[in-house]
This record gives structure tokens, sequence and C-alpha cells, in this order.
């Protein structure tokens, strides 16, 4: 009996680690994903080129109010 517990323990403490990462890995792909869809990369790398610090400005402010 105390070897079947002692390898269901074992067991259960390998996987922990696995099962953790798992959901980790998730979380962090669907938040880069958020971000992908949120930021407009366009309008900052178009105004941040054509109108230097600028354009980084007025991108910023387009951002918070739209």
């Amino acid at each position: 009996m105390k070897k079947i517990l002692l390898s269901i323990l074992i067991i259960v403490i390998a996987a922990t680690p696995v099962v953790t990462y798992a959901k980790a890995g998730d979380v962090c792909h669907q938040t880069q994903r958020d971000a992908r869809r949120d930021v407009n990369e366009t309008l900052w790398f178009s105004l941040g080129c054509l109108f230097g610090v600028f354009g980084l400005g007025a991108a910023y402010l387009l951002h918070m109010f739209t």
C-alpha cells in the first residue's frame, strides 16, 4: 500500500509543472494575440516616420481618444 501511494504521489508531483506551464503558455499566447489586435501598427509606424517625435505623440493621443 505504501508503494502504491508513493508512486501516485510521485506521478502527481511530476505532472504538476507540465499542467502549470501549459496554462502559462496559453495565457501568454492569448495576450500577444490581443495586443496585436488592439494596436494599430500602421498608425504608429506612419506617424513616427513622417513626423518624428511629434508623430509619436500624435499617435499616442489618437490612440487614447479612439
